[in-house]
């Protein structure tokens, strides 16, 4: 089994292939990732973290994309989108997930 039937086997239809990483990085640069997949709960980024690791495809966590560079070459493994962006305000506790943006995070606590 190739790598992207294995990832789509354990992470689903939502593998892609040659993604531009450009346009998830502040900066605009960067070439296509080998695999990309948008994580949108806890679940699925350790799944796809997990998948990774156990069948060493070579993968990078992306969060917001500041201070991130990708080269034009792009990147030859799996990207997994960090978009679990879920928080619970609970009088004056708040608890988020890792995706939630730190300027949404501000505002919500003002």
């Amino acid at each position: 089994m190739n790598e992207f039937d294995l990832l789509q086997d354990k992470l689903g239809d939502n593998v892609l292939k040659d993604v531009e990483l450009a346009q998830f990085t502040t900066f605009r640069i960067g070439g296509p990732a080998k695999f990309f997949y948008r994580a949108s709960s806890p679940r699925q980024f350790v799944r796809a973290y997990d998948t990774a690791a156990k069948n060493r495809v070579n993968y990078f966590i992306l969060g917001g994309g500041s201070n991130v560079l990708f080269a034009d070459e792009g990147f030859r493994g799996l990207v997994v989108k960090d978009d679990c962006c879920e928080y619970i305000v609970d009088g004056e506790l708040i608890s988020s997930q890792s995706g939630v943006w730190l300027d949404d995070l501000v505002d919500i606590a003002t």
